[in-house]
């Protein structure tokens, strides 16, 4: 009944923004011919975009900047944080623990997202015309600018400064390997180590391999 704005599939799972109304709209589509409503969230904001990760749902909020939402329970989906973008967030791409929010004249801000209650900045840069849309490989930024066009940003410098220090007390040590063992066995997506949107072995081999290194 209101205006659909994006939407993002996770398994049998559609997650649409309506941002007429200004809801999260959470959607099972096990059956496509008989898509069944599981449950909604009620942002602040505009309800934009949104982007999955594991058990996150990631939502790009207009003025009211990125909302992080739990949906382990699809019925009873909570906040987490939030982080306030100086325009307005209309799109994000999560990759691993980075957020890219197109924030309309804004341009685009990258976020820290490693603990989703306190998402902090990791950097921004200004895009020629309204930041729209984003699309995040490997370490380059596709972002689409309305009458500029698409810009393609190099981002590898983006990623938070020492990842493996898991529980930012600037030490490598067993802590760290506690927290991120802790994530990995919840499928958190903070231990999506390899940033291709699943909590596997593969990335419990990936954070040993950087934990035994340490930091720089």
């Amino acid at each position: 009944p209101g205006s659909a704005r994006a939407v993002f599939v996770s398994g049998t799972t559609a997650f649409v923004t309506d941002e007429w109304r200004g809801l999260m709209l959470i959607i099972d589509v096990t059956d496509p011919t008989q898509p069944a409503l599981l449950g909604s969230y009620d942002p602040p904001g505009a309800s934009e975009g949104v982007f999955v990760s594991g058990t996150t749902a990631f939502v790009a909020d207009g003025w009211e900047g990125l909302q992080i939402i739990d949906v382990t329970d699809p019925t009873q989906p909570a906040l987490l944080g939030s982080y306030d973008t100086p325009g307005s967030a209309r799109a994000v791409f999560v990759a691993g623990t980075t957020a890219f929010v197109t924030d309309g004249e804004g341009g685009v801000q990258i976020v820290d997202v490693t603990d989703p209650a306190q998402p902090s900045l990791l950097g921004s840069y200004d895009t020629p015309g309204s930041a729209r849309a984003v699309f995040v490989s490997g370490t380059t930024a596709f972002v689409a600018t309305g009458w500029e066009g698409v810009q393609i940003n190099d981002v590898s410098g983006c990623e938070p400064s020492c990842r493996v220090d898991m529980n930012g007390d600037g030490m490598v040590n067993t802590r760290d390997f506690h927290v991120f063992h802790t994530a990995w066995s919840a499928n958190n997506p903070i231990a999506d180590w390899n940033g291709d949107e699943t909590v596997d072995t593969q990335d419990f081999i990936a954070f040993l391999g950087d934990w035994v290194v340490g930091c720089p």
